[in-house]
């Protein structure tokens, strides 16, 4: 996993701007009874894992779109030009 650097070379401090955001995150931490960077990083890796799923979905699909394409018959045999030197 890469981590991000700040210009000095030390790994960046994450500052939550928004007071929403972070009621939110401490509220679920005092529920669940784990630190607030616990909360914030399963979040992450959940919405993370969301999207290599929807990545790989989509992929799946293309596949078989582009497998399926060429599976058909050529019905137009006209030269493109492009099988010229």
């Amino acid at each position: 996993m890469r981590e991000i650097f700040g210009i000095y070379g030390g790994i960046v401090a994450l500052s939550i701007r928004s007071p929403s955001v972070e009621k939110k995150a401490r509220e679920l931490a005092i529920q669940t009874g784990r630190t607030m960077t616990q909360v914030i990083a399963e979040a992450l890796d959940s919405t993370r894992k969301g999207q290599d799923e929807a990545q790989q979905r989509l992929h799946e699909r293309l596949s078989a779109l582009a497998e399926h394409c060429a599976s058909l018959p050529d019905l137009d045999t006209r030269s493109t030009g492009l099988d010229r030197p």
